[in-house]
């Protein structure tokens, strides 16, 4: 049995055991899983293989996905092309997620929005609070479920695509709202 304290084990659950998988007794998506409009998708993860798995699942959703090893590295890769989503570990060295969320939220302009989800291990209350002043959509366990990933995804994609939507007519949305 690994351990998620093994430093080859990336840390997937607040568990001994990492979970990896759908949940017991989850039921599989029915029909066509495929996005009507693939999100750009960011995975930040100093686990290479947590980095790897994440992406098979993103791809196999049908959507693009770029990874980065740390936030800083994250971070250049958005100056040279944006992403609709970053999904983020929050403990990363040179820059943690919750600071890479702060300063995406004061790079995006006014018709810009990055759909913003921290995933750690660190499950509890302050936590949560303080990624929510960061700026996230969203901060959940660090599990490897598909079903819960695509979940995800498709609120992303309807927050990306209002906004889209808004960018279009030139009608901001207020991050207040």
């Amino acid at each position: 049995m690994a351990l998620a304290s093994d430093p080859k084990v990336p840390p997937t659950c607040c568990s001994p055991e990492p979970r990896i998988g759908p949940k017991k007794g989850s039921v599989p998506p029915k029909g066509n899983t495929a996005p009507s409009t693939p999100l750009k998708i960011l995975v930040v993860d100093d686990h290479g293989s947590f980095r790897e798995m994440l992406r098979e699942i993103i791809v196999g959703l049908g959507h693009e996905c770029r990874i980065a090893r740390d936030g800083l590295e994250a971070w250049e890769m958005l100056q040279a092309e944006r992403a609709d989503v970053v999904l983020s570990d929050w403990q990363m060295p040179r820059m943690n997620g919750a600071d890479l969320c702060s300063r995406i939220r004061s790079a995006d302009g006014e018709f810009n929005y990055t759909y913003f989800v921290l995933l750690t291990g660190l499950a509890d209350k302050a936590h949560f609070l303080r990624a929510m002043e960061a700026g996230a959509d969203g901060c959940y366990t660090k599990c490897i479920d598909p079903d819960e990933i695509q979940a995800h995804l498709v609120s992303a994609g309807r927050i990306v695509a209002l906004h889209r939507r808004a960018s279009a007519g030139r009608q901001p949305i207020s991050r207040s709202s």
